[in-house]
């Protein structure tokens, strides 16, 4: 059944299996409980050895679910103890906005001709509230409409899976103008 799976996915149970054999190195998959489970997820530390967050705590629960299931579609084990574990509500931070004077040390550098690759995306974030993630999967090409003057958004490259269509206004429509467009996505820098 594992050859059926996505690449991301394969990736993704390899690490998994090599954390938990790190984290559980006494222990057999068949053999963690939800006490040794939930005990490691309490201690819980990010990176730089502070204790981690609620949504990182939740993106760890989440993940080791998907392994554990895995483990149970190839017998490997018969119960996914994250189960029951109770997940933390996922926390949205704020949005966060830049000031006055961050613009324009921003669109001071954008004007030097080193960062013309860049126009574009920084641009379409700025002047159109487009997120970072979703301007770099755009398309020059397919998903920026320059005759009806909008950047159509699909529904596959959206955040929200919502699609939507951002109209170009004229400030941003002057630095598209200037921007590289020589490149396949918004995002690709050759």
């Amino acid at each position: 059944p594992s050859l059926n799976l996505r690449k991301h996915t394969r990736n993704g149970i390899g690490w998994w299996s090599k954390r938990l054999s790190r984290e559980f190195s006494n222990h057999r998959i068949s053999e963690l409980s939800v006490e040794v489970v939930k005990r490691h997820y309490d201690l819980l530390k990010q990176t730089g050895g502070n204790p981690a967050s609620l949504n990182h705590r939740r993106d760890f629960l989440s993940h080791l679910s998907q392994f554990f299931n895995w483990c149970i579609q190839n017998s490997h084990c018969d119960v996914n103890p994250v189960d029951r574990i109770k997940k933390p509500a996922r926390i949205t931070p704020d949005a966060e906005f830049l000031t006055l004077s961050q613009c324009k040390k921003l669109v001071k550098v954008l004007n030097q001709p080193d960062f013309k690759l860049l126009r574009g995306k920084i641009t379409m974030g700025l002047f159109a509230g487009i997120r970072n993630a979703e301007v770099e999967r755009l398309e020059w090409t397919r998903d920026i409409n320059w005759d009806q003057q909008e950047i159509v958004v699909v529904t596959s490259r959206a955040k929200t899976k919502r699609g939507r269509s951002v109209p170009i206004s004229p400030v941003l429509k002057s630095w598209l103008d200037i921007a590289d467009t020589t490149t396949n996505t918004v995002g690709e820098v050759p």
